[in-house]
């Protein structure tokens, strides 16, 4: 993470004059070094835990550093989180909707100076969950609004990461949780796989996205429904839906879940709590005009995908091949429902939560990002074995060069798209499905 620090600082306040190139090598060897030294200090920790684990506490208190160095990291690979600081000035400060009114429509703010451009003019694509909390961010850093703009918009960025932090030690908790159900012997090697793993550590905390909020949703979820308390499971994997809508993904396997259990009225129950939640969100941001906008403007969104090489292959245009994409996605959900079905075991119950969203990372979306995986990553880690574990394996130690583009170029534009697929996606699938034996997390 030290590494990043050192990238970040770079990227976002040297420059370097006529030896910008040069400035732009050491920001990619800073990269590089992550990936290779990110990666060795996963696999070396859950190595040395699988021999003999120095105990909860204690691995708790030695991931303290890790997340605080990724807290203090500055933005330099994504900046979404200044956005989320942004409309949630639009929620507390100016009072608008953020998903009717977006920072374009408040130039007088000089929080719109910073960030992207092109998201200035996008609605809030999250859920109302998210909105709640961007509010409340912007409006705790705005107490200390006597400080230069910049510090005010550091500190809640700093504030933003400070959350996303505890809510991966939350889910490192939980998955560790599931494991014991699972493989009680692996508890604690899966609490590191999760809270070590230099993906979440590097998308989740240091660039600030919010994944880690739905992630630690969607695992409650999991261990909520694995140990029969299915009102909880079905309520937590709601809220994780308000978080953002993935989740609905497996919703199916839930309910699969709850009829073999018998357990349909607990269903209902928890279904019941996460409807009037809605039912008071929706009342307070979306009965206003194109107030749902968003979800059809999200869907739109597109970049280089595999349904994009589909669409460039057979000459045909992306929202066909998207379509058939999100078919695929649903026939896998259609699968995995039928499976368990057939064999309601716990492990199964994991890998078929796994296997739907990584389908829709693969098929489903009209761009990829290498923080999606953070969606199913973990929950694949705990299947222990199989495809995904292995997919996962190489996903979480290879994405990283998929920014190789941007720090080493300052571009976003060919080859960043086709690079990060590839490092994050299409490289760890080929590698998954010839290198049967690797070992890992938990094996």
């Amino acid at each position: 993470m030290a590494l990043l620090l050192v990238a970040g600082v770079r990227h976002n306040y040297f420059w370097g004059g006529s030896l910008y190139w040069v400035m732009h090598g050491v920001e990619t060897l800073c990269l590089l070094g992550f990936t290779w030294f990110g990666a060795l200090s996963w696999l070396r920790g859950m190595a040395a835990v699988r021999e003999e684990s120095p105990g909860l506490r204690r691995l708790l208190l030695l991931s303290l550093p890790i997340l605080a160095v990724a807290v203090l990291v500055p933005n330099f690979l994504s900046q979404d989180v200044v956005d989320y600081v942004m409309r949630g000035r639009i929620l507390s400060l100016h009072g608008g909707n953020p998903y009717v009114q977006m920072a374009a429509d408040f130039p007088e703010d000089p929080f719109v100076a910073f960030g992207d451009a092109g998201w200035k003019q996008f609605p809030l694509p999250y859920g109302p969950l998210i909105a709640d909390l961007q509010g409340l961010v912007a409006w705790i850093a705005h107490q200390f609004s006597f400080l230069p703009l910049r510090a005010e918009m550091l500190l809640a960025c700093a504030l933003f990461k400070t959350i996303f932090a505890g809510s991966l030690i939350l889910s490192a908790l939980t998955a560790r949780s599931i494991c014991a159900v699972l493989r009680p012997a692996d508890q604690d090697v899966i609490f590191l796989g999760v809270l070590w793993n230099p993906l979440l550590l590097n998308e989740g905390i240091a660039q600030a996205h919010n994944e880690p909020l739905m992630l630690l949703a969607l695992l409650v979820a999991v261990r909520a429904m694995l140990v029969g308390r299915v009102a909880v499971g079905t309520f937590a994997l709601g809220m994780g839906v308000l978080i953002k809508i993935i989740p609905v993904l497996v919703a199916p396997i839930v309910l699969v879940s709850a009829a073999r259990q018998r357990r349909l009225t607990a269903l209902l129950m928890g279904g019941f709590g996460a409807v009037v939640v809605l039912a008071f969100y929706y009342w307070r941001f979306f009965t206003e005009p194109d107030s749902l906008d968003f979800i059809r403007r999200q869907s739109g969104v597109t970049g280089v995908t595999p349904v994009s090489f589909a669409a460039a292959l057979f000459d045909v245009d992306i929202a066909t091949a998207l379509t058939g994409g999100r078919i695929v996605t649903v026939i896998v959900i259609l699968a995995a429902a039928v499976h368990l079905w057939r064999r309601p075991e716990p492990r199964v119950f994991v890998v078929v939560c796994a296997a739907c969203l990584a389908a829709m990372v693969c098929f489903g979306l009209g761009g990829f990002r290498s923080w999606y995986h953070i969606w199913w990553i973990p929950l694949a880690l705990l299947a222990g074995h199989g495809f995904l574990y292995r997919f996962a394996w190489w996903a979480t130690m290879l994405s990283p060069l998929g920014y190789l583009a941007w720090v080493s170029m300052r571009s976003y534009d060919s080859p960043h798209g086709i690079l990060e697929l590839s490092a994050g996606m299409l490289l760890p699938a080929l590698l998954a499905a010839c290198w049967r034996q690797r070992p890992g997390p938990g094996s």
